[in-house]
C-alpha cells in the first residue's frame, strides 16, 4: 500500500514528503523521507543564455566544428526574445558578443561574430566560468550559463574542489550546465560542477554515422526547452529539527550548509515536467522513554522566475505501533536509486590515491543496496536496470577506479540521483518531454 504524502499545493507548485514507512515499530530511532516538487506550469520573466566554448587544442577539428554548428543552429532558430551571450576558451577567455536579445536584425550580426574561430592551446574552466558568470550577471532575468569542453583544466584552477567551491562562491543567482564531448570528457569533475550551479551534465560521443542526430545540438537543444519550461532558479530547502531529533543523512551532492541548528540544502533549478526529488534520513539521539511525536518541519523557500517569493512548510509527523509497516514501494525504490548514485559519485571523486580502495568499497556498497532493493521485491525497472548496469560496471573495476570507468559509472549517477542520464542519444527515445520540446525547436526551419 502507498503511504499517504504531506503535502502542499497551489496553482503553480506541488510539494509533497513521504515516508519510507508509514509506521515505525516502538523504539525504532530512525526514519527515511522522500521530498518531492513540481512546477505545474513555466514562470514568466526574461530568459538569458551564456555559453562558453572550448576551444582548446583537443577540440581541434571536428569537435569544435559541431560545438559552432550547433550555436549557429541556436541563434538562427531559438525563439525570438531570447537572450544570447557567448565566449569562447584556451588558456585565456574571449568575448565573442555580449547579452544580445534574438530578433531578425540581432541573427545575422551574431552569426558573423562567429566566424574565423581556430583552436588554441591550454584550458582554464575557472577563467571560463567567471568570465561567463560576469556576462549573466548583466541586465535583468533568469540567466543561465553552459560549459561546453571535451576535457581536462590543464590552466588556472584544476583540481576538483576549487572548481568546485569557485561555482559555489561566484555564480550568484546563475545557474550552470555541463557539457562533455568526447570519450574522455571528465564526467565526474563535469557533472560535480552541474550539481554545485544547480544545472545539469549532458555528455555526447559524436559518431562518424553522417545519419545520426547532431547530439551536440541536440544537446543546447535540451537546455533551451529547459529554459523555455523554467520555473525557479532560487529554490531552498531548510530542516527545523528539535533536540534529540537530528537530520542524519542527506542523499544529495549539490550545495548544503549550516544556519544555526538548520541545514539549508540549495536544491537545483525548478522546472515544469521534471520534478525536484530529494531523500533524508532523520534520527533521534539517546535513549528516551518515548517515541518522538514529530521528526521537525521542512520549509521550502523559493523565488520564481517572474520574481515572486514563496515560502511553505511539510511537517514530519512520526508514528509508531508495535509492528512496522512495510515500505513504500515507490519511495523505498526512489530512495534506493539516490542512495546508488550518490555512492557512485563519493567513489568517482575519491583522489586518486584512494583509486583501489574506493572501487572496492563501491562493489560491497553497491551489493548491500541491491541486497535491500531485492529483500523488499522492488520491482521498479530503472533500479533494476541501475542494479544490472551496476554489476557490469562492478565487474569491471579491478583494482582502480580509471577515468573511462569513471565516466560510464557518472552517467549512473546522474540517471539515479536526476531521473534523466546525462547521454544526449538517449534523449531520442525519451518521453522526458520538457528537454525533446527544446530540441524540436532546433530541428524545425525559422520562419521570417
Amino acid at each position: 500500500m502507498p503511504n499517504r504524502p504531506i503535502v502542499r499545493k497551489s496553482i503553480a507548485l506541488r510539494a509533497a514528503v513521504t515516508a519510507e514507512r508509514e509506521t515505525l515499530g516502538r523504539g525504532h530511532s530512525r526514519a527515511r523521507f522522500l521530498f518531492e516538487l513540481d512546477a505545474l506550469r513555466p514562470a514568466g520573466g526574461e530568459r538569458h543564455l551564456v555559453v562558453a566554448l572550448d576551444r582548446s587544442s583537443s577540440m581541434k577539428g571536428e569537435r569544435l566544428q559541431q560545438a559552432l554548428k550547433a550555436l549557429r543552429t541556436f541563434i538562427e532558430r531559438a525563439p525570438e526574445g531570447m537572450h544570447l551571450s557567448a565566449l569562447a576558451y584556451d588558456a585565456e577567455s574571449t568575448r565573442l558578443f555580449g547579452k544580445t536579445r534574438l530578433d531578425r536584425k540581432s541573427r545575422p550580426l551574431l552569426l558573423q561574430r562567429l566566424k574565423g574561430i581556430t583552436h588554441g592551446l591550454g584550458t582554464d574552466h575557472s577563467g571560463a566560468l567567471l568570465e561567463g558568470f560576469n556576462l549573466a550577471s548583466k541586465g535583468e532575468g533568469t540567466s543561465h550559463l553552459l560549459l561546453v569542453t571535451d576535457g581536462y583544466a590543464s590552466r588556472g584552477l584544476t583540481h576538483l574542489d576549487q572548481l568546485v567551491d569557485l561555482v559555489q562562491r561566484g555564480r550568484g543567482d546563475t545557474t550552470l550546465s555541463t557539457l562533455g564531448i568526447g570519450r574522455w570528457a571528465e564526467g565526474w569533475v563535469l557533472g560535480a560542477l552541474a550539481r554545485t550551479g544547480g544545472g545539469i551534465y549532458q555528455h555526447v560521443a559524436p559518431s562518424d554515422d553522417p545519419q545520426e542526430l547532431d547530439l551536440v545540438r541536440s544537446a543546447i537543444g535540451a537546455e533551451l526547452g529547459l529554459l523555455h519550461h523554467l520555473y525557479a532558479t532560487d529554490v531552498a530547502l531548510r530542516f527545523h529539527t528539535y533536540p534529540p531529533v537530528r537530520l542524519r543523512k542527506l542523499y544529495y551532492r549539490g550545495p548544503a550548509w549550516r544556519d544555526g541548528d538548520m541545514r539549508v540544502v540549495r536544491l537545483p533549478r525548478l522546472v515544469e515536467g521534471e520534478p525536484l526529488r530529494l531523500s533524508f534520513e532523520m534520527e533521534r539521539e539517546g535513549e528516551l522513554v518515548e517515541d518522538p511525536e514529530t521528526w521537525g518541519l521542512l520549509e521550502v523557500r523559493l523565488t520564481s522566475t517572474a520574481g515572486e517569493e514563496q515560502r511553505f512548510e511539510l511537517p514530519l509527523p512520526a508514528s509508531f505501533a508495535e509492528a512496522p509497516s512495510a515500505p513504500d514501494p515507490r519511495v523505498l525504490a526512489s530512495i534506493l536509486k539516490h542512495r546508488v548514485g550518490i555512492a557512485i559519485i563519493d567513489a568517482c571523486t575519491t583522489a586518486d590515491r584512494e583509486a583501489t580502495r574506493a572501487a572496492e568499497w563501491l562493489s560491497d556498497r553497491l551489493g548491500q543496496l541491491r541486497a535491500i532493493g531485492d529483500d523488499h521485491q522492488i520491482t521498479d525497472p530503472d533500479l533494476r536496470a541501475a542494479f544490472a548496469h551496476a554489476a557490469e560496471l562492478r565487474a569491471e573495476l579491478g583494482e582502480r577506479m580509471d577515468e573511462e570507468r569513471k565516466n560510464r559509472l557518472s552517467e549512473m549517477a546522474e540517471l539515479c540521483t536526476r531521473g534523466v542520464g546525462s547521454d544526449v542519444g538517449s534523449l531520442s527515445f525519451s518521453d522526458i518531454r520538457t528537454r525533446v520540446t527544446g530540441i524540436e525547436m532546433l530541428e524545425l526551419p525559422k520562419k521570417d
